[in-house]
């Protein structure tokens, strides 16, 4: 049986995730989880995201799967992107306002805001910066659109910090101690966060593990965050899901 009480960060078909919704349930009985969330890609990921017509067909497979499985709890949830340099989001008010759960964080096939921001946003971050670096100036505009998102959406996780766009850790990570917002270990970017884990475990913040799963016969427990919370010494009671349910409704210090 798995030590984390949930899992709050994975994909299905109605995003780029190969799960059907009720695999995800198998899979959280199979971890002995209490709780899980399925949390496919928003409205900006154009290719593989979520529409509205989407969410509302995925509403509906959730409260049939809770009748069948009554003794998990089954979250909505929604991971957004950082379309923007201005800080603007994909998260819009009707998207927060259906979702129990909503998770921030950057993915290169995208949508940006402005048409300019094709290449200046999201090609310098997604693809130039894996064989040239992010500059300072670069990591300093992504940090200040990252903090303005956080600030003007209501999120819960911060998910993959660093994957994709570098931005200061330190500094993402402080806000997020102040405001409640959980810090992501993702199991598939455990090579990220080790780079990072000292600065950001610093700050005081909470965190939360997930699989981040988009095929549940390849990632489907938690146990490499487990090694890795006790390798960096990381308190338990900083871990919102280990031995424990997160409190998403009354998460944070400053309500939006």
């Amino acid at each position: 049986m798995s030590k984390f009480f949930g899992d709050y960060h994975t994909h299905t078909y109605y995003s780029d995730g190969l799960n059907s919704p009720k695999s995800l349930l198998e899979m959280a009985k199979e971890q002995g989880y209490k709780e899980i969330a399925i949390t496919d890609h928003g409205l900006a990921n154009k290719i593989m995201g979520l529409t509205r017509a989407k969410i509302d067909k995925l509403s509906c497979d959730i409260e049939s799967l809770r009748q069948e499985y009554p003794d998990i709890t089954i979250y909505q949830g929604y991971e957004g992107d950082l379309i923007s340099f201005d800080g603007s989001t994909d998260i819009y008010d009707d998207i927060m306002e259906k979702m129990d759960i909503i998770i921030l964080g950057f993915h290169r096939y995208i949508k940006p805001k402005y048409f300019k921001e094709v290449f200046t946003f999201v090609f310098r971050n997604g693809f130039l910066a894996k064989w040239f670096g992010s500059s300072k100036k670069l990591i300093e505009k992504n940090t200040n659109a990252l903090l303005t998102a956080l600030k003007s959406r209501r999120v819960n996780i911060l998910a993959h910090i660093n994957h994709n766009m570098k931005v200061d850790c330190k500094k993402v990570a402080t806000f997020c101690a102040e405001q409640g917002i959980y810090v992501e270990i993702n199991i598939k970017h455990l090579n990220i966060m080790e780079k990072v884990i000292g600065e950001i475990l610093a700050t005081g913040c909470l965190f939360i593990a997930n699989t981040d799963t988009h095929n549940v016969k390849r990632s489907n427990n938690l146990n490499k965050i487990y090694d890795f919370i006790t390798k960096h010494n990381i308190p338990h009671d900083r871990v919102v899901n280990l031995g424990k349910a997160p409190n998403f409704a009354e998460q944070f210090t400053k309500k939006i």
